[in-house]
Formats: C-alpha cells, structure tokens, sequence
C-alpha cells in the first residue's frame, strides 16, 4: 500500500504532498532541526521531524526520533502511525503489535503484521491477520491508507497467503470473491485458479 501523508476527517481531507520547488526541499526539515535545536522538542515537532527522516531515507535517525516521540502523550491517531513508520524504520514486528492494542479496529497494522507475517513464512497467521482486516470497517479519521480497505485487494492478499499455507480451496475461494469484487487484478486471479483446482482433493 501507498503509506502517504493523507489526513482524513468526516468535514474535510488534507494531504500533505513533495514540493519539488528549487531551494524548499529542505524547508520543513531546517525549520524543524532549528525548533529543535533550541530544546524545542515537543511531540509535534519530534513526530514532524522523524516524518522528514524516514521520507529521506534516514530510517535509523528516524526510528529514534519516534521512539523519543512516542514517549510524550498524542492522539491516539497519530500514536498509531508513529507506531507504525517506527516498524518501518527498524523492521521490528513489535511497534505493529503495540498499534493493534493501540487501535485493533484500523486495518492498517492488521495489514502490515500479515505481510511481515508472511515475509517470515508463517502463512497460518498471516491468514489470521488478513481475516482481520477484512472485519475492520474504515475509519472516518486520522491517517488512511485507503488499499487497506479495499475488500478485492485484501481477499487477493489473503488468496496468496491461503495457497502459500497450502489451503487451495481457500485460496480459490478468495480469489473468486476478489474477481466478483472487481479487482483490477482480475486477469492475474483468473490465470491462478487453474493451479488451485488442480490440487484440491478429488
């Protein structure tokens, strides 16, 4: 999924894009080492700040930088996707896990353990977790990602994950509903399907 800086609430949406205008890159990123510099190490501009880390590529300054953040009192919202950038950054299954507690209703951690879940080859649980996300009805706040809610993406995901399991009727049955849900991966669904039949028991 596409992690992006979006803030949605029920009245109004707010995103926060690149400027690529000569001479601003850096902008945010200064203003923000300068607030900090002078002991201004509140909890908006320490989660600003490791925000401009991680899209630079900095993960490990960044990890710390949230892992400061993540000291201070926040809204809960915004406790989650630090939560969730700080796994991002250091590759730890920990921080997802303490965001599902935080939050188990939102399906993005749901989302990001499966595919770690899965990365380690622990198929069953992935299959758990996806399962999960499925349940969770999108949020009308805070930061989306927006394929975490898509049904057709979630049950291709999870078709993928019930065949690496070895559960073939699963995964067929996943990968029909996704089709039927109008996934924009359809052709590739449909070419799988052959592969799942063949080993379902006679």
């Amino acid at each position: 999924p596409d992690w992006s800086r979006v803030l949605r609430c029920p009245e109004i949406v707010i995103e926060h894009r690149q400027v690529s205008t000569p001479g601003r890159t850096d902008r945010n990123l200064n203003i923000l080492e300068a607030e900090l510099a002078a002991g201004k190490r509140t909890a908006r501009n320490l989660y600003y700040y490791a925000n401009e880390l991680r899209e630079r590529g900095r993960l490990q300054e960044a990890a710390g930088v949230y892992a400061e953040y993540l000291q201070h009192p926040a809204a809960p919202w915004e406790r989650y996707q630090a939560l969730l950038h700080l796994a991002a950054c250091n590759g730890s299954g920990a921080p997802i896990r303490e965001a599902i507690q935080l939050d188990a209703s939102r399906a993005e951690a749901w989302v990001r353990l499966a595919q770690l879940l899965g990365r380690g080859g622990q198929w069953g649980e992935a299959v758990e977790c996806w399962d999960t996300a499925i349940c969770c009805v999108r949020p009308g706040e805070g930061m989306i990602v927006e394929e975490c809610y898509s049904e057709a993406w979630l049950r291709d995901c999870l078709a993928t994950a019930a065949y690496q399991a070895g559960d073939n009727q699963r995964a067929l049955r996943e990968s029909l509903l996704a089709i039927r849900l109008g996934s924009p991966e359809s052709g590739r669904l449909r070419a799988n399907l052959p592969a799942y039949l063949s080993r379902l028991p006679l």
